[in-house]
């Protein structure tokens, strides 16, 4: 091959060369980084939507439990709560009864009513001294749990005494509320 021949193949190799060059700058670059592009977002958005899926699951359950929470809310309200006018006198025979059932001996009690804030309902505070044994004491506490009434067990105050038999017996300050709607002002013991 002649000189001639050879760089004219030269110089037609460099132009299809830079033609090839522009090409893929012009057309094949711009679609390949789009595509990048298109793919990072695709990742990104599915990884916003597992997020945002989460979120509505967590709202969902929270939804739930406020469902619930309010149904249960408004049960207590209505069947376990004492209504205006409802009198605290069964309660503490209640009390006093399991109390004396267990082979308690029940003290002189003493009483507090307040107000619950942000509720519409009035607090009965009942101070019951008893004394027994330690069995007793706990057949008390978990017949009070199944009471019809709505009462909460708020303090213990327990010191040991030792009975006459010699048996270590325990004298014990109970501190329950009893609950009735606002207003209840025939309530009171």
């Amino acid at each position: 091959m002649s000189p001639t021949n050879r760089r004219r193949v030269l110089w037609v190799a460099a132009l299809l060369g830079l033609a090839n060059v522009a090409a893929y700058v012009a057309y094949t670059l711009p679609r390949s980084l789009q595509k990048k592009n298109v793919a990072s977002r695709v990742e990104q958005l599915t990884v916003e939507l597992s997020e945002d899926r989460a979120r509505v699951a967590a709202l969902k359950a929270r939804t739930q439990t406020i469902v619930s929470n309010r149904k249960d809310a408004r049960e207590l309200m209505d069947s376990r709560i004492g209504a205006p006018g409802t009198s605290l006198v069964p309660i503490l025979s209640e009390v006093e009864s399991l109390a004396k059932g267990q082979g308690l001996t029940v003290g002189t009690q003493g009483f507090n009513r307040e107000s619950v804030d942000g509720l519409p309902l009035d607090r009965f505070e009942i101070n019951m001294p008893v004394t027994g044994t330690y069995d007793q004491v706990t057949g008390l506490l978990v017949q009070l749990e199944g009471s019809t009434h709505f009462l909460t067990l708020d303090q213990i105050s327990a010191r040991q005494q030792q009975g006459a038999t010699g048996e270590g017996s325990v004298a014990l300050n109970l501190l329950f509320s009893a609950y009735f709607r606002a207003g209840a002002e025939a309530a009171k013991p």
